[in-house]
């Protein structure tokens, strides 16, 4: 049976991989409605940042979570 460290990072691998595909679906929807408003895709620009500093944050914490003590 894995650890509950090992689950942890793997709940954490899971939400950072949902993140970015909901974060990314979200950006190219905003990005879409930019362009038939023929306007600067700000918003879509915003979202996409925002959805890269979440998961490199949460892909961080699994990484930390799953590293042994000893190295």
């Amino acid at each position: 049976m894995p650890s509950w460290k090992t689950l942890g990072a793997g709940c954490l691998t899971i939400l950072a991989i949902l993140v970015v595909a909901g974060g990314c679906v979200t950006s190219m929807v905003y990005f879409g409605q930019a362009m038939e408003q023929e306007a600067k895709p700000n918003s879509a620009l915003v979202e996409l940042a925002i959805t890269i500093v979440v998961a490199s944050a949460l892909f961080i914490a699994a990484r930390a979570l799953s590293k042994d003590p000893e190295e």
